[in-house]
């Protein structure tokens, strides 16, 4: 066997590597260093940050109450009444969409029809209640 064997070549088998180390016992300015490299495998684990809503007891979803979508309305319209605007028009969907109520435009559209201003019904939906509701109220007195 040759004096000199490649890495490559004693690497690819034990034999090979423990031959070249024989070989070379007999000479002592050699040395053969082997190097192994690991293949280091870092799991990243990913903590979760939980949130918790804090809700009441009796309540079955996350929407909001018809009082808090009535409190919603009348600040928006007593906003408008402050700028001078005479009259404008709610639609129930917009309202849904922007409170992020899920399936309750019934509790907006119960809002919109009890929250204090004269209105006028432009378009009412065949049940009365519905995300397409559509409702002038008049600010100026």
């Amino acid at each position: 066997m040759s004096e000199k064997l490649s890495f490559q070549e004693s690497a690819k088998s034990a034999n090979a590597i423990s031959m070249y180390r024989r070989d070379n016992s007999e000479n002592t300015n050699k040395r053969v260093i082997v190097k192994k490299e690991v293949g280091k495998v870092e799991i990243s684990k990913r903590t979760e940050e939980r949130i918790t809503k804090v809700t009441r007891q009796n309540k079955k979803t996350d929407n909001p109450s018809v009082d808090e979508v009535r409190a919603y309305i009348k600040k928006q319209l007593d906003d408008l009444k402050s700028k001078g605007v005479k009259e404008y028009e709610f639609i129930a969907g917009n309202i849904v969409r922007e409170m992020k109520i899920i399936n309750a435009p019934k509790t907006v559209c119960i809002a919109m029809r009890s929250c204090g201003y004269d209105y006028k019904e432009i378009y009412s939906p065949p049940k009365k209640n519905g995300s397409s509701l559509r409702l002038k109220y008049i600010l100026i007195e």
